[in-house]
């Protein structure tokens, strides 16, 4: 049988948001979550493991601050030279790779 005498005035609730601070010391606000499964190559993943152990951060850390530089850094600057600009430069290194690498060496 469960006791249904509980002290209630010891009890509580608070809905104040958790603030976080960052290692730069800026607050952040606390961010809802989602789950993904992403299969990636094994050997990119086996050094972001590494990184994440050297460094003492977490998978997840290092994941979200390489999708926050990639969504924030890399993106933008893509819109900066024309699409077809950069189709045909895909498509010329492509064409040419074999004289680039005979190149490089």
């Amino acid at each position: 049988m469960v006791n249904m005498n509980l002290d209630l005035s010891m009890i509580h609730l608070t809905t104040r948001p958790i603030t976080i601070v960052q290692r730069s010391g800026m607050p952040m606000a606390a961010s809802k979550t989602k789950k993904f499964t992403p299969e990636i190559d094994a050997q990119l993943y086996d050094e972001m493991v590494a990184t994440a152990e050297r460094n003492g951060q977490t998978k997840r850390h290092v994941l979200e601050q390489a999708l926050t530089f990639y969504l924030r850094n890399v993106v933008p600057s893509q819109h900066l030279v024309r699409r077809e600009v950069m189709d045909a430069f895909e498509q010329s290194v492509a064409r040419n790779r074999d004289l680039l690498q005979r190149l490089a060496k």
